[in-house]
């Protein structure tokens, strides 16, 4: 057999794999859903309004306007439906693509948990912790499908640690600020297609022999990893008469992951197992070890190293007191989401000769927040609310990938606060999601297949929380 003749294949076949799993960050995944009562009016006014503890992640500052020590335990059920339409599905040899069109991409219903703990300190001064996941979302395609080159499993979150302070600094102004440490797991995996990784380095008539063809012979490959990373936030608070602004800072995180790749042998004939053992497992790719014999079924593992940086966001917002029932908010927020200019994933040994890094171009472009609503004071018991938002991707047409496909949205959102007694209440809050009806897709991947077609994808967002104050 002709060893050579994949060597340079294992060098080609570690660029083709390795670099596609990772694009789920070619995604945007930031949730800003990190308090149910701002989520029933699209989180207008929100580092201004102060109203419970969420302000903790919306603005520290605004801690001052609260006076009595509290807990929120609040869920937020993210509904992702998507459904893709092909118009074009071929493999690198130009030939059709075989598999359904991947079903709906959601993952189910996902639980996005938020966490509060406020007190003060003194009359000026008031501490408060937060916890919570402000970037996550997951998709799943069918494992037969058309998209199993390019993506099956994506997820990926991020828990944040935010003790945080404020302080009062007279009757018009105050400060606050925090330290925000992130937990990143990430979790992607797709197929590889072993024919497609021959047919781009070695003769067809020798991929033939060893009847790795493309779609012929896949392995499945699975990332996992994970990683901590630190950084802060600040914010201020300027109070009228009636009306207060806010202004709030949250700084870029740099998370440095570290986890392996694993790759498993699925459905191979005997011909192609033993193309497999000579040329791949006897050479150490793919993690195997040489001379060990392999069967299906079978896997490697290699250890990966990755940095990602989540972006910074300044964010200002308003709150305006109409008249003892009505409040008039609105918010403007900037996401420096052009940070993520590119992913390198780096590797602890040679998966391949001279391979030890692979990079992708992500291209995000910084996107903007703009969301207005109002909070309506029925009576003691209830409060109403609700709002609309404009929700930019930041996400390139050309560069949109079938791991989480992103698009600009309109938020339309409504909730309300139900106070059960002066220590307990409840919040609801509930928002439906505008996208385009047909989103683009146009993407070649790594192991050269193209899919061309349209995505259609909703999002339903219910929130709930109790707050108890004490």
């Amino acid at each position: 057999m002709h060893k050579p003749a994949f060597r340079r294949s294992a060098a080609a076949l570690a660029g083709l794999l390795m670099a596609a799993p990772l694009s789920v960050y070619g995604a945007g995944f930031n949730l800003i859903e990190q308090g149910p009562r701002g989520q029933g009016n699209a989180f207008a006014g929100a580092p201004a309004i102060g109203a419970d503890a969420s302000t903790i992640y919306f603005n520290p500052a605004a801690m001052t306007l609260l006076d009595q020590r509290e807990i929120i335990a609040g869920m937020n059920v993210i509904d992702l439906r998507g459904d893709f339409t092909k118009e074009e599905a071929t493999d690198v040899s130009g030939q059709p693509l075989s598999g359904g069109e991947g079903g709906n991409i959601g993952d189910g219903g996902a639980l996005i948990p938020n966490f509060y703990y406020y007190q003060p300190i003194s009359d000026d001064l008031h501490f408060g912790m937060g916890i919570g996941v402000p970037f996550g979302l997951a998709t799943d395609y069918e494992a037969d499908s058309i998209f199993r080159y390019q993506a099956r499993r994506s997820a990926v979150s991020i828990i944040n640690f935010n003790p945080s302070l404020a302080y009062r600094i007279d009757d018009q102004w105050s400060v606050g600020g925090g330290l925000n440490f992130h937990y990143m797991e990430v979790e992607l995996g797709n197929a590889i297609d072993l024919g497609a990784a021959c047919f781009g380095a070695a003769d067809p008539t020798t991929c033939q022999d060893f009847e790795l063809t493309p779609q012929a012979a896949d392995m499945d490959a699975m990332i996992e990893g994970d990683g901590w990373g630190v950084g802060f936030n600040v914010g201020a608070l300027w109070e009228g008469e009636r009306t207060r602004v806010g202004v709030h800072y949250r700084s870029q995180v740099d998370h440095s992951l570290s986890g392996d790749a694993r790759f498993q042998l699925e459905e191979l004939n005997d011909t192609q197992l033993a193309a497999f053992e000579d040329l791949f497992a006897n050479n150490g790719f793919f993690g195997f070890t040489p001379g060990e014999e392999v069967a299906v079924g079978d896997s490697g593992s290699v250890d990966v190293d990755a940095d990602f940086k989540s972006p910074d966001h300044l964010s200002v917002g308003i709150a305006y007191e109409l008249d003892d029932r009505w409040t008039l908010l609105g918010t403007i927020t900037r996401m420096g989401w052009s940070v993520f200019d590119e992913l390198v994933v780096e590797f602890d040994e040679e998966i391949a000769p001279g391979q030890d890094e692979t990079r992708e171009d992500q291209k995000y472009e910084d996107d903007w927040w703009i969301s207005a609503g109002f909070d309506y004071h029925h009576s003691d018991q209830w409060t109403f609310r609700a709002g609309v938002a404009w929700d930019e991707t930041p996400v390139q047409d050309q560069y949109r990938t079938a791991r989480l496909p992103d698009e600009d949205r309109i938020w339309l959102a409504a909730g309300a606060t139900w106070r059960l007694n002066p220590n307990s209440e409840l919040d609801i809050g509930y928002t439906h999601l505008i996208l385009d009806d047909e989103i683009p897709l146009d993407h070649t991947g790594n192991q050269g297949d193209r899919i061309v077609g349209t995505y259609e994808v909703s999002t339903n967002i219910l929130s709930f929380q109790y707050r108890y104050l004490f």
